[in-house]
């Protein structure tokens, strides 16, 4: 086998849909990923979620809608579906990018069981959290035992790689239709995971040539396409180290 990039793809018919999630770096994270590639949360799927971050033992939870046009529609459907299944311990953080850095966000981002990240622009979203301490602290929390769950743009900003939706060669087009590396923008992401970057909407919105315009570059390790709302594909690279547990 070369040092050339290759591709496996695993699909699996997982009725519960589109994730990935229990992921672990070994040795040094006790908390767990729950990566949803779009589209809708069943009810099955958010009592997953408060099952493995344990909300209904300990805790709360923190959702983020900082990556929508409209936070407080998002932050309020988020919840709802969490105090719809008597989870009452739960906080909206709405950030804008003029906002002064308040303690208190940090210190309940540190300590929350679970984190939501809705969906919307990933861009907006690192353009706010990215590179300051509400980035670290998100981390921390991972670390410490958090759930940080996610989906779409949420789940798009979870590796240190982030694709961020812009085409460099082929700029005025709106669909990817052409395989080349060093077309599709590659910016920075939470870095959660350090050796893959996560596709959301993947089969929906046709992102095949999009993910091998990416795995072409040699800068990219792995990637792992998220499926709506059924399937969902792995794709390796030789060179992709990281342990990843699927539970």
């Amino acid at each position: 086998m070369t040092g050339r990039s290759f591709l496996v793809y695993l699909t699996l018919g997982v009725t519960s849909l589109t994730l990935f999630k229990c992921t672990q770096q070994p040795n040094q994270i006790k908390g767990k990923l729950y990566i949803i590639g779009g589209g809708k949360r069943p009810n099955s799927m958010i009592e997953e979620i408060i099952n493995i971050s344990g909300l209904r033992q300990k805790g709360y939870m923190v959702v983020l809608p900082i990556a929508s046009e409209e936070p407080d529609s998002a932050a309020y459907y988020a919840l709802k579906q969490f105090t719809d299944k008597g989870i009452e311990k739960t906080f909206a953080l709405i950030i804008n990018k003029s906002d002064s850095l308040k303690q208190w966000w940090i210190d309940t981002l540190k300590k929350a069981s679970l984190i939501y990240i809705s969906s919307g622009n990933q861009n907006i979203f690192m353009d706010i959290i990215g590179g300051t301490p509400l980035q670290r602290a998100i981390i921390e929390a991972y670390q410490n035992g958090a759930v940080i769950a996610e989906t779409s743009a949420g789940a798009a900003v979870m590796s240190k790689l982030m694709i961020t939706g812009k085409q460099l060669v082929y700029s005025e087009e709106e669909n990817y239709r052409h395989i080349v590396p060093h077309n599709i923008e590659i910016g920075k992401g939470l870095d959660l995971i350090k050796s893959v970057i996560i596709d959301q909407h993947f089969i929906k919105r046709q992102r095949m040539n999009r993910l091998i315009s990416v795995s072409k570059n040699p800068s990219t390790s792995a990637q792992v396409p998220m499926n709506q709302p059924l399937l969902w594909f792995l794709a390796i690279q030789p060179r992709f180290a990281e342990r990843v547990k699927l539970c």
